[in-house]
């Protein structure tokens, strides 16, 4: 087996812009916690925003794995919701569980567990290097792993998801107020680099399972995520900084 091999880039047509437009609007559910859009109701002191996030993600994901499970026996509501949202869809989706469920999974887990600095920067590896990954891929990808990923897909998820997140840190520093340790300073680069090319790994090596509960929307962030905890930790930054109790919801 050839591990790497040059090749023509595959594109064979237009590029999906909206699909891939779609695909960025993800960011506005990191943006939910992030923003604390309902601090106004009980002052921020009492996680209104990150509980009621978590209810509506758990219920999003609930209600969709019931809907496509019933579309797959059913062909015609099937047909129904390829015609509705078909430009948005792969066309392995239309027999699979759509990438919204992985992806809403995904934040699921991160508001339960990580701040909102780590949310956002683990939504922003996914949401805006793999766009730019496969823009890269489709038509300039000449160099071919064995399993169809190209090198220049592979650095453009890294240069633009790390541009992206640099863009974060400079905004978070300068309208935080909070003290966070989130800005644009040269001790944060390890840590925001290490989660990049951890969600980069994860991107490159993922897999479709479980009929597509199971991809890159769903490993990509996890995997930033703890790359920005690991190393962040080893940098000496405070839990609280990185990770949440899921426990003080209840309380």
């Amino acid at each position: 087996m050839r591990w790497i091999r040059l090749a023509e880039p595959p594109a064979s047509g237009p590029f999906n812009f909206s699909r891939k437009f779609y695909h960025m609007l993800g960011l506005f559910v990191p943006f939910w916690l992030y923003f604390d859009v309902l601090a106004f109701l009980d002052g921020g002191a009492h996680h209104l925003s990150r509980f009621v996030g978590v209810l509506l993600l758990a219920g999003f994901v609930t209600f969709m794995v019931v809907f496509d499970t019933l579309r797959f026996s059913n062909a015609t509501l099937n047909r129904f919701f390829t015609r509705v949202v078909g430009p948005l869809l792969k066309e392995e989706e239309h027999d699979r569980y759509n990438a919204t469920i992985p992806y809403f999974l995904a934040c699921l887990i991160l508001f339960l567990f990580c701040s909102p600095e780590v949310v956002m920067l683990s939504c922003i590896f996914l949401m805006v290097g793999d766009p730019f990954a496969a823009y890269a891929g489709m038509y300039y990808g000449r160099l071919r792993f064995w399993n169809g990923k190209s090198l220049e897909g592979l650095l453009a998820f890294i240069v633009f998801g790390l541009l992206g997140s640099l863009i974060f840190l400079w905004w978070n520093g300068e309208h935080d107020l909070s003290g966070s340790v989130f800005t644009l300073t040269l001790d944060l680069m390890p840590v925001v680099v290490s989660g990049v090319i951890a969600a980069a790994v994860a991107e490159f090596f993922s897999v479709i399972g479980l009929r597509g509960i199971m991809d890159d929307n769903l490993v990509v962030p996890l995997a930033g995520a703890i790359g920005l905890i690991i190393v962040g930790v080893s940098s000496g930054i405070p839990f609280a900084s990185l990770l949440f109790d899921p426990r003080t919801l209840f309380q």
